[in-house]
């Protein structure tokens, strides 16, 4: 029997599924759809985004993208609207970090400008940052 010098299963399947490193054509949004930014992870395929006319939309990723394209919280997405179902859409496209400049510089798209009113106050153990002060922090109690 022959030596495995190539390597095994998973060498074969990285060669099938390997990304290229390079520019890519840039995708720009048409008619029935929108940039967002996740917003938050739902599961079961799906998350909120938020759209550039500042609301929430639930959206699905698509079976195309299904451990292909790993989506995750603050993700610049492109989605389309669904016809059938007003407040809901399927993830298209994801942006990468030259794809996420290059829309900001040309002011296609910018993300701070969505989230500049709306950003949530934050919480920690059910309090506002405002009751906490670094004197009254009580470490036993956390």
């Amino acid at each position: 029997m022959g030596k495995n010098i190539g390597g095994g299963k998973k060498k074969k399947r990285g060669a099938k599924f390997s990304q290229e490193k390079g520019k890519r054509e840039m995708v720009f949004k048409a008619e029935g759809q929108d940039y967002g930014l996740v917003e938050k992870m739902l599961g079961d395929m799906r998350c909120n985004v938020l759209c550039s006319n500042k609301t929430s939309i639930i959206c699905h990723i698509r079976g195309r993208f299904k451990r292909r394209v790993w989506i995750n919280h603050g993700d610049v997405v492109l989605f389309s609207l669904r016809e059938f179902e007003d407040n809901k859409a399927d993830i298209i496209y994801k942006y990468n970090l030259d794809e996420i400049a290059y829309l900001k510089s040309n002011g296609i798209f910018d993300s701070d400008q969505i989230l500049e009113n709306d950003t949530p106050k934050n919480f920690i153990f059910g309090q506002d940052d405002d009751d906490l002060d670094d004197e009254n922090i009580n470490l036993a109690s956390l």
